[in-house]
């Protein structure tokens, strides 16, 4: 339900109106389970990133024997994806992505996708993960 908002007006859409709008039910259970926007905005990116995460532990499974002209194909076609069946998806985490770079309180939860990827993609590539750079 929070992702209609994003994409349309970006974070600062994101209201316990419009989510409670989205999902058809009263106000008040939207401001039970989310003290604020910012709760809101927090957990719209978590399950954002959870998803994200989701998408690629499943990709590099259904990929993990593919060749590496085959894993450069299956990776090209995800990204095309994106402009079309992924769009939603995509401006959401952009959005909640830079509302992250201005808010620190953020940071963790976004930077939870660029952690778990290279390790989730390197049996695709038949090499070690990088090392993990510090996101700030």
């Amino acid at each position: 339900m929070a992702e209609a908002p994003i994409t349309e007006r970006g974070p600062e859409g994101l209201t316990h109106r419009a989510v409670a709008d989205r999902a058809d039910v009263p106000l008040a259970p939207t401001t039970y389970h989310f003290t604020d926007r910012e709760a809101l905005i927090r957990a719209a990116l978590e399950r954002s990133a959870e998803r994200f995460a989701s998408f690629v532990r499943h990709w590099a499974e259904a990929h993990a024997d593919a060749g590496p002209e085959q894993v450069v194909e299956a990776l090209a076609d995800s990204v095309m994806a994106c402009p079309g069946e992924g769009r939603t998806a995509m401006v959401v985490e952009y959005e909640l992505h830079a509302a992250a770079l201005r808010r620190p309180e953020l940071r963790e939860a976004a930077s939870l996708p660029a952690r778990a990827t290279p390790e989730t993609l390197a049996p695709c590539s038949n090499r070690r993960p990088p090392r993990q750079w510090p996101l700030r």
